[in-house]
């Protein structure tokens, strides 16, 4: 059987790079917003999928998804062209006035010396 999937909101997802999670599942194609699998899909039989290499849009927001099932003869078994019960993709944080700080800045009464060092990166 083949899973179609494509990426509605927000904007952005790149399936381009994604590899299969589980072992008996094989990307067929992946381009842009869309993937297209072959999978092992039992009647009554919960299947999992599992995306690696998904790029996420840049923003964040409520997802949605057109998803599509196929049988072995390229028939749509079934059809859902705006899923929303995914996932709520988180946005950026935008840091005001940041501050980097160590450990024993953070704890300054503890070692007065060793806080008046700075951070260091690398």
């Amino acid at each position: 059987a083949s899973l179609k999937v494509i990426a509605q909101l927000p904007a952005g997802f790149d399936f381009s790079q994604t590899t299969m999670g589980i072992v008996d599942h094989l990307v067929r194609l992946a381009l842009d917003a869309q993937v297209t699998l072959l999978v092992r899909i039992v009647k009554g039989q919960k299947t999992t999928i599992r995306f690696n290499n998904v790029r996420l849009p840049p923003v964040g927001g409520p997802t949605r998804f057109a998803i599509t099932t196929s049988d072995s003869l390229g028939g749509v078994a079934d059809r859902c062209l705006k899923f929303t019960g995914g996932f709520l993709l988180p946005g950026s944080i935008k840091a005001e006035d940041p501050l980097l700080q160590t450990e024993n800045q953070r704890l300054a009464s503890s070692d007065p010396l060793k806080a008046a060092w700075r951070a260091q990166l690398g």
